[in-house]
């Protein structure tokens, strides 16, 4: 009985310095530079991490985009600039701003300037950016559910792989609008179907797969079916690979685009100007060739696919 009662006591004994120990434990002090880094990696007890390097195969432009400019500006403080501007109808300028990972859903931006401001990841449902200023700003990642930006002057800017619908059904009616908008030379990836582009200048748009990363070899394919680019200027624009399914380019300019490898099925091309096009590798299955200037020009339509389909 009393080996029993030694063994019982001895045992609570342990339990009580167990729990001390750890109360001990958690309140240390915790050295910021031992948290300064989290890197999956094994360490040995005691060792400092590193910090993660860039890619060896990124470009320095691709790394600075990566880390982007640094938040200065909150979403309240937006606001009330747009709010209280003096005199009244004033453009306000966010040139050059980190305005990363915001709320700004429903803002009326006033044709405000954003001129290479860094807006990734931030919620632009509803927003009014009509004839703002955003020439080199990058819109990555931004949600963009019935954002307007018609008029607006996107010149250089990036939209890699923006959120356009609010569920995974994707309600075309959703996709944002572009109309007459300046998108000449901007940087633009994803699934973006339904979006409007009519009367838009997007010169040298570059909508082909991208992956910065030398090691992945899978890029992903470019969605824009149902887009509509009436009346838009397109030269020079390079579309390999995507999916323009159902799209229409009544009466745009696309002299010297590339559509290699597009789908370009049930498109729409009534009297657009596709000199100098390269149709190598397109679907044109059901597509309409009617009335299009300088078709006898466009390159690769011998090595175009179901072209016998295509209203000619």
């Amino acid at each position: 009985m009393q080996r029993e009662q030694d063994q019982n006591g001895g045992g609570r004994r342990n339990r009580l310095l167990f729990i001390v120990a750890g109360l001990f434990l958690a309140t240390m002090p915790v050295q910021a530079a031992e948290l300064a880094f989290v890197t999956p990696t094994m360490k040995l007890p005691g060792q400092l991490l590193k910090p993660v390097e860039p890619h060896p195969d990124m470009t320095t432009m691709e790394i600075r985009a990566a880390e982007g400019l640094a938040n200065d500006t909150t979403a309240g403080e937006i606001t009330a600039a747009l709010f209280n501007a003096k005199p009244a109808g004033a453009t306000v300028d966010f040139s050059g701003r980190g305005l990363k990972h915001l709320d700004l859903s429903e803002l009326d931006f006033k044709g405000a300037r954003l001129t290479r401001s860094d807006v990734f990841g931030t919620d632009l449902t509803k927003a009014n950016l009509a004839k703002t200023d955003l020439a080199g700003a990058r819109l990555d990642r931004t949600v963009l559910t019935f954002a307007n930006f018609a008029g607006a002057n996107l010149e250089g800017a990036t939209l890699m792989r923006p959120t356009i619908y609010s569920d995974l059904r994707g309600d075309w009616r959703e996709a944002p609008i572009f109309d007459n908008a300046n998108l000449r030379g901007v940087r633009l990836t994803g699934r973006i179907d339904g979006t409007s582009f009519k009367g838009a200048d997007l010169s040298g748009l570059d909508f082909s797969p991208h992956e910065p990363r030398a090691d992945i070899s899978f890029l992903p394919r470019n969605f824009c079916r149902g887009c509509r680019f009436d009346g838009a200027t397109l030269a020079g624009a390079n579309f390999d690979d995507a999916s323009l399914a159902m799209a229409s380019f009544a009466g745009a300019n696309l002299s010297g685009a590339r559509l290699t490898q597009a789908d370009l099925s049930r498109v729409n091309f009534t009297g657009a100007d596709v000199t100098g096009v390269d149709f190598t590798g397109a679907d044109l299955a059901d597509a309409d060739l009617r009335q299009v200037k300088g078709l006898e020009s466009a390159k690769g339509l011998g090595l175009a696919l179901n072209l016998e389909r295509a209203l000619r």
